[in-house]
């Protein structure tokens, strides 16, 4: 890493939204780096705070029900360093940022993509705002866009409707508009989740190689850890709202230590199973998000849970860059 240098550093993040039916906690004093040109895996079940935290990133949360709490999430920039956490949401500053500095790719396009304008003129919408270009060249570099993303015919699709693309072409259409003004952080929210496994690797291998070429960081988001294992050089283990367990890719998977990571791990369908062997589940239910929990998230649900988890436990380091936060590791 001594040609990356920090890119972003998020410090005890809190995002929680206010509901009639109480404070949910989703993203609760999360903590981590991100390196310059290097890919961070976020992987968790569903509602664990992965999705939250890119979009806290970006000042994205809707407001109201949800509001960052505390904490800072720094990007170091060219010439300045901006605390993202305390501007304002519908400021310039953010504005600036977004799509120049970091950009998002959403797990359903159709839900991102306007339906009421061409594939081109969305991209030409973020280039003429960011880089200046006039109308024909953002046209031009448009084309150019698709084309760098492997999109069949860019000439024709430039001018196409998201409606009139396939899913596969939809999500390279995002990932060409989240890439036009050569962001240094791209956030991949379940890039692939809708896709068929042909097409996710494709999408896969397109991310990696325009990863290398762009010189950019990737915030990748996933539950799948196939995926992580592909693409991540750290992951970051998220269990209701926290993260449980740090550690660079290949050491979380040679040697998961968090009950939770090891349970993720043991809920893997195995190739060399027994047919009809019951794939192995992890024992309880996830907490209710409104209800205050004192300790350790996890210890609810632990088969090694005892009466030290009623408190946090805080981070140990068990080997280089790897941090869990569980009491069986303190000393």
């Amino acid at each position: 890493m001594s040609d990356a240098g920090i890119l972003l550093e998020v410090r005890d993040l809190r995002t929680y939204f206010h509901t009639d039916d109480g404070v949910v906690r989703a993203v609760d004093g999360v903590s981590f780096d991100l390196a310059k040109r290097r890919i961070v895996g976020v992987v968790g079940e569903s509602g664990c705070g992965k999705s939250v935290t890119a979009l806290s990133i970006l000042r994205l949360i809707p407001s109201p029900p949800g509001r960052i709490e505390s904490g800072s999430i720094r990007l170091h920039r060219d010439h300045e360093t901006v605390d993202i956490a305390a501007l304002s949401a519908t400021g310039k500053k953010i504005r600036e940022i977004r799509g120049a500095d970091i950009s998002m790719v959403f797990q359903e396009p159709m839900r991102t993509l306007s339906p009421i304008y061409s594939i081109g003129s969305q991209i030409m919408e973020s280039v003429r705002l960011h880089i200046g270009l006039n109308k024909q060249d953002a046209k031009e570099y448009a084309v150019h866009m698709l084309r760098s993303v492997g999109m069949p015919d860019p000439e024709q699709r430039v001018n196409e409707y998201p409606h009139q693309l396939s899913g596969g072409m939809r999500q390279r259409a995002m990932i060409a508009m989240a890439l036009s003004c050569r962001p240094k952080l791209l956030n991949a929210d379940e890039p692939t989740t809708a896709l068929d496994v042909t097409i996710e690797a494709q999408i896969l291998q397109l991310l990696t190689e325009l990863q290398h070429e762009y010189h950019m960081s990737i915030l990748f988001i996933t539950h799948d850890l196939g995926i992580i294992s592909k693409m991540a050089d750290t992951v970051l283990v998220m269990y209701l709202g926290r993260i449980v367990e740090r550690a660079p890719a290949v050491e979380l998977f040679e040697n998961p230590s968090h009950p939770y990571t090891q349970a993720l791990f043991r809920s893997i369908p195995a190739m060399a199973a027994a047919p009809k062997a019951k794939l192995e589940v992890i024992s309880g239910s996830v907490p209710d998000p409104t209800v205050t929990i004192h300790g350790c998230p996890f210890a609810p649900r632990c088969p090694h849970a005892h009466e030290r988890c009623t408190a946090d436990p805080g981070y140990t380091e068990i080997g280089p860059n790897h941090a869990v936060a569980c009491w069986l590791y303190e000393s």
